[in-house]
C-alpha cells in the first residue's frame, strides 16, 4: 500500500543531548559532583523502527521523549 511505503526505509536522525557538571566541590567530609543532563533536547518525535509486512504495518517505535535530570555523587 503506497501510504506505508515511507515506513519501509527510515532516514537517519540526529539527537541533541548534553551534560554540564560541577566536579570535585570540596566539603568538610569529602567531595561532591553535581551534574545536570538532557536527552533529546529538541524533543524529536520520529519513528525509529517499524515492521512493515506486505501491505500493513505490524508495529512502530517512536523516539523517546525529552528527558532531563540531575545527578549528585559524593566521595569521602
Amino acid at each position: 500500500i503506497p501510504q506505508f511505503q515511507s515506513l519501509e526505509f527510515l532516514p537517519a536522525t540526529w539527537l541533541l543531548g548534553g551534560r554540564m557538571a560541577l566536579e570535585d566541590v570540596p566539603l568538610p567530609a569529602g567531595r561532591v559532583t553535581l551534574a545536570a543532563w538532557v536527552k533529546n533536547l529538541t524533543d524529536a518525535r520520529q519513528i525509529t523502527f517499524s515492521d512493515v509486512f506486505a501491505s500493513f504495518v505490524a508495529s512502530a517505535r517512536f523516539q523517546q521523549a525529552r528527558t532531563f535530570g540531575l545527578d549528585v555523587s559524593f566521595r569521602y
